[in-house]
């Protein structure tokens, strides 16, 4: 095991190759009002995809999946929460194929904005939706499937201990049902990732340190059923904290962002590394050229251990001119000395907020910018392939190189209900459907909890065992997705 206490390294701007092949490019995407990224996989067809918010298509702003096809071209989008306002933190792509989007809402809950849990289908449609906390503010930023099925969200919460600032966790079942909640005690603490070894579950974030108004980085291990085994505060005098975590090979690493003269808030990009009970192997930052902001906001790790990272910078690219933030993202070996960097952005504030390792050996870079921008703020992803050279962003002639894409609040291939023949509706034990010969169906009640699905093979459904009430079908064909209510009488 390499142990290295503390290390600092001088960022060199540059380009490392890598292997393997695959597409790169440089989009931008959105619509006329405010649209933020704020999460990013590869999905299971090589496709990607995004969440986060957007005002495009609702005044205050709702949680959306954004879905691209793997070079980066708009498939479809869709938003989801109600009234108020949502937001999407964090996304999987689960165990079967579909996605789940972790957040917060206002528009419902028990008060202020609430933990919000969104189950969503192969084409973009809520399965059901749930939230989570109490009276006060409760926002959740991280998100995990267990083996289970289940859902593990981490953020933090106002609504316990007297309205302190708490890190917050809930798990739930395959359906979204609650089967416990943690609010931490003590100091002021919050969680801003979470990842799973094994049997247990691992968070980060920060844990005020005594001074004035500052954190240090914080870890804390639970077991699957919520019991706490052991916690870790790292840092110094100012403010330290850990955005984003990922577990491999039992070493768990962490990148976020160090203080150095807190009065000024300047920080230093972090990393971080230890083994699976907390002993240091690794304590690095990365020296800005001169006293500013920059930050680590996401991770990802190949099994070899090489490190990508994204996050912001107003201390390299564009950021000398106009002082506001730049995406940067950068690549380095397991002993954290070696990788090439990269800024994109130009006037106004450009953040990268997450990354994810794609099968062609290279990432996805998901960002928030002002610049390239169709309304108020428009999301920006970079791909990288195996070879791990950047697209340009200017042309040797000064052209901006960005693509635009339009999103658009819609589904693929939805089939309207009316198109749906079910008889008899209202029934009494069996539903005949017709036109379908082939397919999957999933019942569903009317708070959108699963109550059984299967395949259509003889044209017929046995529903018998439902109690009286409402209920919603979904079937699914080649043709698309169609959906109808249903009454049990």
């Amino acid at each position: 095991m390499q142990i290295i206490k503390y290390t600092v390294f001088l960022i060199c701007l540059g380009v490392t190759a890598g292997f393997g092949q695959g597409n790169s490019f440089l989009k931008a995407y959105g619509n006329s009002g405010y649209d933020f990224g704020r999460d990013i996989k590869q999905d299971n067809d090589t496709g990607y995809v995004i969440t986060g918010s957007s005002s495009s298509f609702a005044d205050d702003g709702e949680a959306y999946l954004l879905k691209l096809d793997e070079n980066g071209d708009f498939e479809w989008s869709w938003n989801y929460g109600g009234t108020g306002t949502e937001w999407g933190e964090s996304l999987v792509v689960t165990s079967d194929s579909t996605y789940a989007i972790a957040g917060y809402t206002n528009s419902y809950g028990a008060g202020g904005f609430d933990f919000y849990l969104v189950r969503i289908d192969t084409f973009g449609w809520p399965m059901w939706e749930n939230y989570y906390g109490g009276s006060n503010w409760d926002q959740a930023y991280g998100l995990v499937q267990l083996e289970d099925g289940g859902f593990v969200m981490a953020g933090e919460s106002y609504s316990f201990h007297d309205g302190k600032r708490s890190g917050y966790i809930v798990r739930t079942d395959e359906d979204g049902v609650m089967l416990w909640e943690h609010a931490m005690d003590g100091a002021e603490s919050f969680f801003r990732d979470i990842d799973v070894d094994g049997d247990s579950i691992v968070v980060c974030g920060g844990i005020g340190d005594g001074g004035a108004d500052t954190y240090d980085g914080y870890v804390a291990k639970f077991s699957i059923d919520g019991t706490f085994g052991w916690d870790k505060a790292i840092g110094q005098e100012y403010n330290d904290q850990f955005n984003a975590m990922q577990i491999v090979d039992n070493y768990y690493s962490f990148g976020g962002a160090r203080g150095y003269n807190y009065p000024t808030e300047d920080q230093n990009m972090w990393m971080y590394r230890m083994d699976d009970i907390g002993n240091e192997v690794v304590d690095t930052i990365y020296v800005n050229e001169s006293l500013n902001i920059d930050a680590v906001n996401d991770i990802a790790i190949r099994a070899d251990q090489d490190y990508a990272f994204v996050g912001e910078t107003k201390s390299y690219g564009y950021s000398s001119i106009d002082g506001k933030y730049e995406i940067f993202m950068a690549k380095m070996s397991t002993s954290f000395i070696h990788f090439s960097a990269k800024t994109y952005g130009e006037a106004g504030d450009d953040k990268g907020q997450a990354i994810d390792r794609t099968r062609d050996g290279g990432a996805v870079y998901l960002a928030d910018t002002k610049y390239f921008s169709t309304g108020g703020n428009n999301i920006l992803i970079i791909k990288v392939n195996g070879t791990w050279v950047y697209p340009d962003l200017i042309s040797d002639e000064g052209d901006f190189l960005v693509e635009f894409d339009d999103i658009t609040n819609s589904l693929p291939n939805y089939l309207e209900t009316i198109d749906l023949t079910v008889y008899p509706n209202p029934f009494k034990d069996i539903i005949n459907l017709p036109q379908i010969t082939e397919g999957t169906y999933s019942v569903y009640s009317i708070d959108g909890q699963m109550i059984q699905e299967g395949k259509v093979n003889s044209q017929q459904l046995d529903l018998s065992h439902l109690r009286t009430g409402t209920y919603l079908l979904t079937v699914q064909t080649q043709d698309g997705i169609y959906k109808k209510r249903l009454i049990k009488s």
